[in-house]
This record gives C-alpha cells, sequence and structure tokens, in this order.
C-alpha cells in the first residue's frame, strides 16, 4: 500500500512538471486585430489554465463609426463612436492540446472589459464626450507553440457585450498574435 501511494505521488509530481514544461509562468506578447495591442499572460501551476491581461485599441478595425442610440437631452439627436478608442480586459483561460500535440492547444475562456471611447452626436454639433463601458467579453481559439523555442503564435475570436451605460450592446473580436514565454 505505501509502495503504491509513493509510486501515485511520483507519477503527479513528474505528470505536472511535463505539464509545466511546455509552458512558463509568465508570458508577453503582442496583438494584431481587434483589439490591436499587447499581452500579458500568467499560466498557473496545473497547466491548463491562465489568465491573460490584454491592453489596447477598441473598435480599431470593427465599428470604427458605429452607431451607440439616441441623445434623449438633445432632443432624440443620433449618438455615434467615431474614432478607435481604450480597452483593457481580463479572460480567464482554459487551454487543452489538441490531437494529443503538446504544440497544439485550443484556449477557450471569459472575462471582462472596460472601454474608453469618444461619442460623438451625429451631426457633430456638440463636442465630444468621452464614454466609459464595461461588459463580459468571450474568447476562443487556438495557439501553437514553435518547437524548441519559447514563442507561441496564436489566433482568437470572440465577442464583448456592454452592461454599463448600454446593456447589450455587442461587439466582436477577432485577432492573431505571437506571445514570448518568458519566466520558467
Amino acid at each position: 500500500m505505501k509502495k503504491a501511494i509513493l509510486i501515485t505521488l511520483l507519477l503527479s509530481t513528474a505528470a505536472s512538471g511535463f505539464a509545466q514544461e511546455y509552458y512558463s509562468n509568465w508570458a508577453i506578447g503582442v496583438r494584431a486585430g481587434e483589439p490591436l495591442g499587447a499581452n500579458i499572460r500568467k499560466y498557473f501551476a496545473d497547466g491548463e489554465k491562465a489568465f491573460d491581461i490584454n491592453v489596447g485599441t477598441y473598435g480599431f478595425f470593427w465599428g470604427r463609426q458605429k452607431y451607440y442610440g439616441k441623445d434623449r437631452s438633445s432632443g432624440d439627436k443620433k449618438l455615434v463612436y467615431d474614432g478607435a478608442g481604450f480597452q483593457f480586459q481580463g479572460l480567464y483561460n482554459w487551454h487543452k492540446a489538441l490531437f494529443r500535440r503538446e504544440a497544439l492547444h485550443v484556449t477557450y475562456g471569459f472575462g471582462g472589459q472596460l472601454n474608453s471611447r469618444r461619442l460623438y452626436q451625429s451631426d457633430r454639433t456638440s463636442n465630444a464626450i468621452r464614454q466609459i463601458s464595461v461588459g463580459p467579453a468571450v474568447a476562443a481559439g487556438l495557439e501553437y507553440k514553435l518547437p524548441n523555442n519559447d514563442l507561441a503564435v496564436f489566433l482568437d475570436g470572440g465577442g464583448y457585450v456592454e452592461l454599463i451605460p448600454r446593456p447589450f450592446l455587442s461587439h466582436p473580436q477577432l485577432s492573431g498574435g505571437v506571445r514570448l514565454n518568458i519566466v520558467r
């Protein structure tokens, strides 16, 4: 019985060590698409979960000029976004090996997003208003770790749904990039 417990402990320790060999503890990267910006990833010890922080643009590629609603305070004039804004996003991710290949992973997760953008009346008769919005975000994608290298390339897509101040305004997100695993 003691030998079985000892063997189980040794095997589980070896397996967790193998999972940690694939990814480091921290990675930094760049994203191109929506959002366009920087990515920081923290991998957790079990090797299957990570937390992403994405900082970059909001509405740079999709929805650069987007209808936002009506301005009730000025006679129901249309409000529009015009130009890109800033976003801060945090996503809790799971990643699993695809087709039993350690180099190729599928990722999926959820989290929250904070945005800041300029909002105008459609006739441009007033100055821009800085609009802050908050809501949930989801993402899913693929990641490929280059062999014998600390680099990984990824492609993911998802979406954001604004809850505050305008509930259910949605925004698609699709981006690819490269990530460097930096801390072992």
